[in-house]
């Protein structure tokens, strides 16, 4: 069972920038990324990547935000 789950968009490339200074986790188009690697980019890429919309917040699995849908 995957450990992330893909969420809503992020518009905002501040919002990323903010993930990455947390250590938190953000999808980068259906990949789950963690900070480590996400902290390599620049900020232009990051601003690009977001405007063309691949990044996603990513949710712990173990949540179920969502239970009709496991029905």
């Amino acid at each position: 069972m995957a450990k992330w789950t893909r969420g809503g968009r992020i518009t905002d490339p501040r919002i990323v920038i903010d993930f990455i200074l947390a250590g938190d986790v953000v999808f980068n188009g259906h990949k789950p990324q963690n900070a480590g690697w996400l902290q390599n980019w620049s900020i232009s890429q990051i601003k690009m990547e977001t405007s063309r919309g691949r990044f996603f917040i990513a949710l712990p699995s173990h949540l179920n935000l969502n239970p009709e849908a496991s029905k």
